[in-house]
């Protein structure tokens, strides 16, 4: 179970006259953050919209998650979305977000990611007027731990796939160009 293999994380709350620093100490991503990177193709978070300085995390009792945490939305319409992203560096989450951080050295932090991107939160999120998932929701997943080497082969394929993936697209768009310059000799030499 993650409640067995990983150290589930809560977010903090972050009061409004603390946000908007674009530089600091401890980086402090939100939901939004997350959702950019996702829609960027990049797995890991590694500039903010909003820092704090030590001091100021510690007056609102912040304390940051550590690197190659897997962060994801637990409140609200973006549980739907299924966005996942890892931490680079230590850094602080808002109350929104929860955490997954390996809890020994036999959990590969690339595979947990991967592997929480298949899992659909919005499944178990509660049926109330603002959908939330609970960290006893996330403790009860279960997940397959196979051996260290096994999961870093795991994790090697996918990003395999996955650069084959971007080449495809990548080469589709450049096609999809092509055709639209052809069309346009054609109906100009017509």
């Amino acid at each position: 179970m993650l409640g067995e293999t990983c150290d589930i994380l809560p977010g903090f709350g972050f009061p409004e006259r603390l946000q908007g620093k674009v530089e600091g100490e401890i980086a402090f991503f939100k939901v939004g953050d997350i959702s950019e990177a996702w829609k960027r193709g990049d797995v890991y978070l590694t500039k903010a919209h909003h820092y704090l300085s030590r001091v100021e995390a510690a007056a609102i009792r912040a304390t940051p998650l550590p690197r190659d945490t897997i962060v994801f939305a637990k409140i609200g319409a973006a549980i739907a979305l299924n966005r996942r992203a890892i931490l680079s560096e230590p850094s602080l989450v808002d109350n929104n977000v929860m955490g997954l951080h390996p809890a020994s050295d036999e959990l590969d932090a690339k595979f947990l990611f991967h592997y929480a991107c298949t899992l659909r939160l919005d499944e178990l999120s509660r049926a109330t007027t603002v959908p939330s998932v609970r960290k006893s929701d996330i403790e009860a997943i279960p997940i397959p731990v196979p051996p260290l080497p096994e999961q870093r082969r795991i994790v090697a394929e996918i990003e395999k796939q996955f650069t084959r993936l971007e080449a495809g697209v990548a080469a589709l768009r450049r096609v999809q160009a092509n055709l639209k310059r052809y069309c346009a000799a054609v109906l100009k030499a017509a």
